[in-house]
């Protein structure tokens, strides 16, 4: 009778694949039950505590998967990661979607209402400021609140999913198939949860929301490859949120019928903004793809 050697190697590649069932499984279960449950409360501005559970499914996910299949927590990256990384992730947001508003802005296609800023904070913290500094409020207390959502996903996107992946195709193909999929699973909130831009058609929200998020996941995969760590990743995505929902759409005010097309993360201008952004991403990935997928 032959003696059947299971190599480290071999045993690594089993409990990856169980790892990513595991974790995909999990996360559909759980984001179809809140979804179901945003449906029925009357939609995301209803129901802002459910949309934070879901954002955390992901993350939850990650971490049930990795016990179940009893691996290391390590492998989502807690580590901080390089201060050079953490600083350009928090910036980027603001440096690929600025551009598009100030053409807007430029261009007579928006008004620029920087009070909305005031506005926003006294309601939020009841601090009455000029413009200035209630961005300034928005740009850093909003960032730590809004990194502590964004963490939920960033776990389960790029702390589990991207790496595992990885371990599968190249780098720059494991980023594209973590857009495809954070794309998607954003789909039941567009389509029946009242996520989606007003102003714009479904289908054109759908169309521009999706380039975004892939061209999005591979600047985040560059964080995380450069890194070796989540945390780039969590705050890239914590600034963003702020960055288009708290400072930028709040303070353009239509003057065209033509903004919601163009900004906002359901706007193509943003979209391809991007999907540039995601372009020079691919090519530094693909220079610092791994010897090895999954090393």
């Amino acid at each position: 009778m032959s003696e059947h050697v299971v190599t480290a190697e071999a045993r690594t590649g089993m409990g990856s694949s169980r790892t990513l069932e595991i974790f995909l499984i999990l996360v559909l279960v759980g984001s179809a039950i809140l979804n179901y449950m945003v449906v029925q409360a009357g939609g995301v501005s209803h129901a802002m505590g459910l949309v934070f559970a879901i954002m955390w499914v992901p993350g939850l996910a990650a971490i049930a998967a990795l016990m179940l299949a009893r691996r290391p927590l390590a492998d989502i990256g807690w580590r901080l990661g390089p201060a050079r990384i953490i600083g350009a992730a928090i910036i980027l947001p603001a440096v690929i979607v600025t551009p598009i508003y100030a053409v807007l802005w430029l261009g007579g296609l928006a008004d620029l209402n920087t009070a909305a800023w005031s506005k926003l904070v006294e309601e939020n913290l009841g601090w009455r400021l000029a413009a200035a500094p209630s961005v300034l409020v928005l740009a850093s207390i909003g960032l730590m609140v809004d990194t502590v959502a964004a963490m939920g996903e960033e776990i389960g996107w790029r702390g589990l999913l991207l790496p595992e992946l990885g371990r599968r195709m190249s780098w720059p193909a494991a980023a594209l198939v973590t857009g495809a999929i954070w794309a998607v699973w954003h789909y039941p909130g567009i389509l029946y949860g009242g996520y989606a831009s007003s102003s714009t058609p479904i289908w054109f929200s759908l169309v521009s929301f999706t380039i975004m998020l892939v061209g999005w996941s591979m600047v985040l995969a560059w964080t995380r490859l450069a890194s070796g760590s989540f945390w780039p990743a969590a705050l890239m995505h914590g600034a963003h949120n702020i960055t288009i929902q708290a400072i930028l759409n709040p303070a353009t005010k239509d003057a065209s019928g033509l903004t919601a097309f163009v900004s906002g993360e359901f706007g193509l201008g943003v979209a391809f903004a991007y999907l540039i952004a995601g372009v020079i991403a691919w090519r530094a990935i693909a220079r610092r793809q791994p010897a090895r997928p999954g090393s």
